[in-house]
């Protein structure tokens, strides 16, 4: 997100949880799997990680604490 050069891509991040990642990495975003919609219904993604990481669950994994965050 740092300008408009050629061949950068728009990015957006999506904070969740270890295990619905897993899900979404191998079924892709599905809508019937939301909950909250506080929003409207959609899938919330974000320019800033900032944000994301707001949405993201932390998880442990071999004595270290990390949180999911997705890139689009």
């Amino acid at each position: 997100m740092e300008g408009d050069g050629a061949g950068e891509w728009p990015v957006s991040y999506h904070g969740t949880a270890m295990h619905n990642a897993q899900t979404i990495a191998q079924e892709g975003y599905k809508l019937s799997k939301g909950k909250r919609f506080l929003h409207g219904k959609g899938i919330y993604s974000t320019p800033e990680v900032a944000v994301a990481k707001l949405y993201a669950s932390k998880f442990k994994h071999q004595g270290q604490s990390y949180k999911c965050i997705l890139q689009n």
